[in-house]
């Protein structure tokens, strides 16, 4: 467990504006990722005086805070309060789109850029009440996130300061009206969360994409349109992701093949489950099998490595 540094540097992927360096109180920097492929792990981290506040804007991605473990989608958020211990556990961090928002949470000694000193307490005290940290975020968030980094690309210095002084402000009391009691804490609609769960019970199953729209009860065409809104990702995806989550942790606890794991959850091969492992893992299913069970893949008890 590391208790970080803030990262303030862009590169590989990744653009951070300093916020700090701005002078905008009690905010330390915001960053987004594009990833047109898998990285690393997230290693366990912590702030021990700072909120972050993770926004996916696209695709999906794992995170585990303290006990509690969370699979984000498009359109999904998740307050990681100050001292709580946080990484994306087994998963790497997946393409897509992610945004991140540190700021101050404790031994604050100035209000927050806009607001007076009891609004300001209110709203950390808003952004620590939610039960789980778990919210759904609209266009209102996704524009207010665009308006920050296109300002802070503006080339007159006080314009830019100015500009997303106010944008986060607003993306702070949009975040903290999601904690309110009435507030849309359901994270995707009926239809959807039906197909989740229809996947997420049939996941050794051949589904067709007419079935899981049917356990929606939708068409097929309005479900893959809004399942994609609602998740930022296609349906397909989705469900190889639980697929290949829910082999990873059988690799873990029984003695099956590579080979007979693939065919448990329906892949028509061996070669293609370990190309769609590889997509979402970003390691092949035998470098998962070492960096999980500590011996090599071709050493443990009836294992056999494609």
């Amino acid at each position: 467990m590391t208790v970080m540094q803030i990262d303030r540097k862009s590169g590989c992927g990744r653009e951070i504006i300093d916020l700090e360096a701005l002078n905008i109180a009690n905010a330390e920097v915001i960053g987004r990722y594009h990833y047109d492929y898998t990285r690393s792990r997230l290693a366990p981290e912590k702030f021990d005086e700072h909120f972050e506040i993770i926004y996916v804007e696209k695709g999906m991605q794992h995170y585990e805070v303290e006990n509690r473990s969370f699979t984000l989608c498009g359109g999904e958020g998740l307050i990681i309060r100050p001292g709580e211990l946080h990484s994306t556990g087994n998963s790497p961090e997946l393409k897509g789109s992610v945004c991140w928002l540190i700021i101050r949470g404790r031994n604050i000694s100035s209000p927050f850029a806009g607001l007076d000193s009891d609004e300001t307490t209110h709203l950390l005290e808003l952004l620590n009440s939610h039960s789980t940290g778990h919210f759904r975020f609209d266009k209102e968030h996704r524009n207010l996130l665009n308006e920050i980094f296109e300002s802070e690309k503006a080339t007159t210095d006080l314009l830019t300061k100015g500009s997303v002084r106010i944008a986060l402000t607003k993306l702070l009391l949009e975040t903290a009206k999601q904690t309110l009691p009435g507030a849309h804490h359901h994270i995707t609609s009926g239809p959807v969360s039906r197909a989740i769960r229809f996947m997420q019970t049939n996941l050794k199953e051949s589904l067709n994409m007419d079935q899981i729209a049917g356990s929606a009860g939708v068409s097929t065409s309005y479900f893959k349109k809004i399942f994609r809104k609602e998740t930022g990702t296609s349906p397909g995806d989705y469900l190889n992701r639980l697929k290949i989550e829910a082999a990873g942790r059988m690799m873990q606890k029984c003695s099956l093949s590579v080979t007979d794991i693939a065919y448990e959850f329906n892949f028509c091969s061996p070669q293609y489950f370990s190309t769609v492992f590889k997509k979402y893992q970003g390691i092949s299913p035998r470098e998962w099998l070492e960096n999980h069970s500590g011996l090599p893949a071709n050493k443990k008890p009836g294992i056999s490595p494609v």
